[in-house]
């Protein structure tokens, strides 16, 4: 039975959220779309573009491995304040927000308003998928395990709740697939400086596209982040959800 979830969490385990699109063009998207995009945003907030180093990588070998098709080769920045960044290469765009996580109206908002850049480019002329991956790490215990999962591992007769694991699995809910990857223990640098160390729990929400991929993103993009999040906190323990000190609707903060 799916459990009730908080409209937000005021301990946030959020790492970044990040929102993809994967695709295939008639174009050289990697020379022509970072400037498009460039273009377009700098007339509203200032803009930094950042070479990123698999754009050394000479294109044929790229477009013919398929662990280094889908890297990004450029990024583009905005403001320090601002937790966003877009990420493109020749077949994909991404949009990252790292901590602080403004929600999702700001988040979801960022992304359809990429999603209209990149329709009018014209550069996208078969998209292959979006997905949306949301990357918590739970810093709940003091030696970090599955505890705060609701997870039973064995193997061979050893139970692996409190042992390092890493675990990758697929959860079918049409149209979506969930990739769900957790593993513990994992230490983390954070912002450059803060430790961090805790399970972490990666879920990729993928939806592939079909002929009226643009005109239903909105639709789906909402559907995929409530699945999304109903994933999340299924999978957290009732103690778990409660040290996070979730808000839910209704209630006063």
């Amino acid at each position: 039975m799916s459990k009730p979830v908080p409209i937000r969490l005021q301990k946030e385990p959020l790492l970044e959220a990040i929102w993809e699109i994967r695709f295939a063009s008639d174009e050289p998207v990697r020379d022509m779309l970072p400037g498009m995009l460039y273009q377009a945003l700098r007339n509203t907030q200032p803009v930094t573009v950042a070479r990123l180093p698999s754009a050394d990588i000479p294109r044929p070998i790229a477009q013919h491995d398929e662990g280094l098709r889908y890297l990004p080769t450029v990024r583009l920045e905005f403001s320090q304040n601002d937790p966003f960044i877009i990420q493109m290469g020749e077949r994909l765009v991404t949009l990252n927000c790292r901590r602080p996580y403004p929600g999702w109206l700001a988040f979801s908002k960022r992304a359809r308003e990429l999603a209209q850049m990149l329709e009018s480019t014209g550069l996208i002329n078969h998209p292959e998928r979006f997905s949306l991956k949301y990357i918590d790490l739970i810093e709940l215990e003091a030696q970090p395990s599955l505890a705060s999962l609701e997870a039973s591992l064995s193997l061979a007769g050893h139970d692996l709740v409190n042992r390092p694991v890493q675990l990758r699995t697929e959860i079918h809910q049409a149209p979506f697939i969930h990739v769900l990857q957790v593993a513990s223990p994992v230490d983390l640098v954070v912002a450059g400086a803060e430790r961090h160390r805790g399970t972490l729990v990666d879920i990729d929400t993928i939806h592939p596209a079909g002929e009226d991929f643009w005109t239903t993103l909105e639709q789906r993009l909402n559907e995929a982040h409530s699945q999304s999040k109903q994933l999340f906190f299924d999978l957290l323990t009732d103690n778990a959800i409660n040290q996070l000190e979730p808000i839910y609707e209704g209630q006063g903060e």
